[in-house]
């Protein structure tokens, strides 16, 4: 070896040795550190495996020892300031001359050749392959690396280094500075890459807790873990224990401040809502009580609601306290309308009475209706204050009106209140008016809504239709309404007036459609015609109220009918309602104080006798109504006679003025035309014996 050679063999050899001791040195330095950097760092993942949960491994709690960027360091742990130490002789900084000493540590020593003189030549490396990295732990600067036997960088792979665990991640590097996840575990790594174990405390608080297995690593406790009788939760996410809300596998729990589980009512800050959690630290919902209030908590947030609340069907109201609304009625400020919410808290549906008033509570919103409402195909109807009505209720739209009974539901169809006929349409209940098709038949009401029965006169034409006494309208033939006749011609199903033939008779109807009885003066001539009872006209030659006349074929005569006085045809008009047993009808006028003979029939009676007669005074007045010739006698009387009596009914008699006893021709008492008997009526003597002698028993008598 020359000189110049062997100098600079021994000047490589020199800085090889310092280079050595430099990276020694840097190395126990380094690894001596626990600077783990932010409390709440984030977590370096490894590898997306998800964690396994380790529950109920005992830990070593925390224990006072030096501080490093919040983290408290327990005594005796992370000692691994040795761990990439170089050992060996050949790790000396001074290189021998001689070429002895250079061990396997000094990885840039040159390989000497002796030469056959003796002589050790220096191979300068020029033309020689690099040497492949030796095995072991590797700290250059900041990396930490493993070289393995094969002389390739350990990547992905946990090494055990002097009894001591790293983890090399997909870069070659050494994990380190804090909790990092490896195969879905959390582990605690020093700044020196070195695995940790134990218990930590961080600077917010929160802990961990690394417990070693039996395989010699440490992962990081995750779940639930009850400490001197305080429950905490270790996250699997950062391994450290939580706080303030927080879903776990789907339920909700609650750790205060302190990091511990809490149980019972929480009220939450924001908004004075309310959670209770079980003894299990869960959310709990649906109802709940708290001293006298019930509450509801929400199966989604858990809180306690308020307001309106439609839960499982039924409507709710909790009050701005979150406390449940029971037992009253409680009023909308939207639209004043109410619910009605019973002991439970339910909110009531259909018809609830309330201080006296019935309501009707919808079962779709669980309010109060009002107006017109059809509920189960009845009509009611609620005023302003959603109360229900009852009785009479007029339309202000078109002034119809509706009745509701005591139940409150609206009448419907023919109803007849207060001696009034009214038709209440079923589609809305209200009464109808004017001309109406009812179930095939027609029926007439006027504008109150009453039902018309008899004469209607359209002002369209002037034409009269009659309803029966049942409302129906008359379509065709007879009809009487109102103690007047009509005819309703089939065709157009209307009655007919003037003069028209009917069949073999010719009847006269006036203006009003009535028929005409008694005589009738033809407009224009001289000439009068005569209708009877019945309505028909008469022809040839007739004994009319005991004068004969003669009837051309048109049934007219020229001569003057004897004018009758009004009250004697008024007579003579009511006597054709009547039916007799016999032929023969006795009528009373007490206000004329007349009597009227009548020969004929129903409909066709004929006046024979018209008598003046006496009636009772007003303190014994003369009885009314119809009777019948029930007996005769010769003479009554004690102190006066009375001749030739008939009988009305018990002691009310026809008979003579009063005579002195057994007397036919000195009067006591011959007055007539006065309201002067005891109830008895009073004929001149002629008269009675005519009646006495002439009218049969069983004759009907009418008094009016």
């Amino acid at each position: 070896m020359t000189g110049k050679s062997k100098k600079d063999w021994l000047s490589g050899k020199l800085k090889l040795g310092a280079m050595v001791a430099t990276a020694s040195v840097a190395s126990v330095m380094l690894l001596g550190v626990y600077a783990f950097g932010e409390p709440d760092a984030g977590i370096l993942p490894v590898s997306d495996v998800q964690q396994e949960e380790v529950e109920g491994q005992e830990t070593t709690p925390a224990t006072p020892g030096e501080e490093n960027d919040g983290l408290v360091v327990a005594e005796g742990e992370g000692d691994g300031t040795d761990a990439g130490s170089v050992s060996g002789d050949g790790a000396d900084t001074d290189a021998d001359t001689d070429g002895e000493g250079a061990g396997a540590g000094d990885d840039n020593a040159d390989v000497a050749d002796e030469g056959p003189d003796g002589a050790t030549d220096v191979d300068n490396g020029k033309d020689d392959a690099p040497e492949a990295p030796q095995p072991g732990l590797k700290v250059e600067g900041s990396s930490i690396t493993f070289v393995g036997d094969d002389g390739a960088a350990v990547a992905n792979a946990w090494q055990k280094v002097d009894g001591k665990w790293y983890y090399f991640g997909a870069n070659t590097q050494a994990l380190r500075n804090g909790i990092q996840k490896v195969d879905g575990k959390l582990y605690l790594f020093s700044a020196n890459g070195q695995m940790e174990s134990g218990a930590r405390t961080w600077g917010d608080g929160s802990q961990s807790e690394f417990v070693a297995q039996s395989d010699g690593k440490a992962p990081a406790f995750t779940g639930f873990k009850t400490i001197s009788g305080k429950t905490y939760y270790y996250s699997p996410e950062s391994g450290k224990t939580v706080k303030w809300e927080q879903w776990i596998d789907g339920k909700f729990y609650y750790f205060n401040g302190k990091y511990q589980m809490v149980t019972g009512w929480v009220t939450w800050n924001a908004d004075g809502s309310k959670s209770y959690f079980g003894s299990n630290g869960q959310a709990q919902s649906g109802f709940m009580k708290q001293g006298k209030y019930t509450y509801y908590l929400s199966p989604k947030t858990f809180k306690s609601v308020k307001w309106e609340q439609i839960i499982n069907g039924n409507l709710y109201y909790f009050n701005g306290k979150y406390q449940m609304y029971t037992g009253g009625m409680l009023t909308w400020n939207a639209d004043g309308s109410k619910s009605y919410f019973g002991a439970d808290g339910k909110a009531r549906s259909g018809f609830q009475k309330v201080n006296g008033k019935t309501y009707y509570f919808s079962p779709k919103t669980f309010k109060s209706v009002r107006w017109e409402q059809k509920i189960d195909g009845k009509w009611y109807y609620f005023n302003g204050k959603y109360q229900m009505h009852t009785g009479w209720l007029t339309w202000n739209a078109d002034k119809s009106k509706s009745y509701f009974g005591a139940n409150g539901q609206a009448l419907t169809g023919f109803q007849k209140l207060g001696g009034k006929t009214y038709y209440f349409n079923p589609a809305n209940a209200h009464s109808v008016k004017w001309e109406q098709r009812i179930n095939g038949s027609d029926y007439y009401f006027n504008g109150s809504g009453h039902m018309v029965t008899g004469p209607v006169t359209w002002k369209a034409d002037g034409t009269v239709s009659v309803f029966g006494s049942d409302g129906k309208m008359v379509n065709s033939d007879w009809v009487k309404s109102g103690g007047a006749y009509y005819y309703i011609d089939p065709k157009t199903q209307r009655a007919v007036k003037w003069q028209q033939k009917i069949g073999r008779y010719y009847y006269y109807f006036n203006g009003k459609c009535r028929m005409h009885t008694g005589w009738l003066k033809w407009n224009g001539v001289n000439e009068w015609s005569y209708f009877d009872g019945n309505g028909r006209r008469l022809g040839g030659t007739q004994k009319i109220n005991g004068y004969t006349y003669k009837f051309d074929s048109n049934g007219r005569t020229k001569t003057k009918p004897v004018t009758i006085p009004a009250a004697q045809q008024r007579m003579i008009d009511k006597a054709q309602q009547f039916s007799s047993d016999t032929s023969w009808l006795i009528l009373v006028d007490r206000d004329t104080r007349h009597v009227g003979i009548f020969r004929g029939s129903k409909g066709n009676w004929r006046l024979d006798k018209y008598w003046l007669c006496c009636v009772g005074k007003p303190t014994s007045p003369t009885i009314t109504g119809t009777y019948k010739v029930s007996g005769k006698g010769l003479s009554f009387g004690n102190g006066y006679t009375c001749w030739y009596y008939t009988q009305i009914k018990g002691n009310y008699l026809f008979h003579s003025v009063s005579y002195l006893p057994g007397s036919k021709t000195k009067l006591l008492d011959g007055r007539l035309g006065v309201a002067n008997s005891h109830g008895c009526v009073r004929l001149e003597i002629s008269n009675a014996k005519w009646m006495y002698d002439n009218v049969p028993y069983r004759s009907k008598i009418y008094i009016y």
